[in-house]
C-alpha cells in the first residue's frame, strides 16, 4: 500500500499599507511612514516601529508602525457637523458628519487628530496627493467640506 503523502501549502501573507483594526490605531507600512515624516517631520507626530509575528510566534516583518499624531485640533464648525454632546457638558456623543471650519484649519498641522472625534485623524492636502500618487492599498481619503460650502 503506498504511503501518503501531504503537502504543506506555504502561503505569502502580505498586509496592506494600512492596517485595518479594531481600536483605530493607526498602523503603517514603513514607506507610508516616510512619506508622513518627510512631510510632517517630528515635531508633532510619534512613530513607533514593531513586529508582526506569525502564528508560530517567529517574525513576519518589521515593516510597520504605529503613527500618533499629537495634535487635537478644535476643527469642526460644531453647528454644521451635527455635533451631539452629553446633557451640561462638553463631552461629546456624536460627530454626525465632519464640516471644517475654515478659520480654524489655517495653520493646521500636516497631520492631526479632530479634538471631538480622537480617533480620526486629518490630513493636509498635500500629504493625501502624495498618499495618492503612491497608490497605497487599504486607504480610503474622504475630502472634507468646510462649513457654508457645497
Amino acid at each position: 500500500m503506498a504511503e501518503k503523502i501531504w503537502s504543506i501549502i506555504h502561503r505569502i501573507v502580505r498586509f496592506a499599507c494600512l492596517v485595518g483594526n479594531t481600536k483605530s490605531f493607526l498602523i503603517v507600512h514603513k514607506d507610508v511612514k516616510s512619506i508622513i515624516e518627510e512631510k510632517a517631520g517630528n515635531k508633532d507626530v510619534e512613530y513607533f516601529p514593531f513586529t508582526i509575528h506569525n502564528q508560530n510566534y517567529k517574525p513576519h516583518s518589521e515593516d510597520y508602525c504605529f503613527i500618533n499624531p499629537l495634535i487635537k485640533l478644535d476643527c469642526l464648525d460644531i453647528e454644521a457637523s451635527e455635533v451631539q454632546s452629553w446633557k451640561d457638558t462638553d463631552k461629546v456623543l456624536d460627530v454626525g458628519q465632519f464640516i471644517l471650519d475654515r478659520k480654524k484649519v489655517e495653520n493646521a498641522p500636516t497631520i492631526f487628530r479632530v479634538k471631538e472625534e480622537i480617533f480620526t485623524c486629518v490630513v493636509n492636502e498635500d500629504l493625501a496627493n502624495a498618499f495618492r500618487q503612491k497608490g497605497f492599498t487599504n486607504m480610503i481619503l474622504t475630502k472634507l467640506q468646510y462649513a457654508n460650502e457645497d
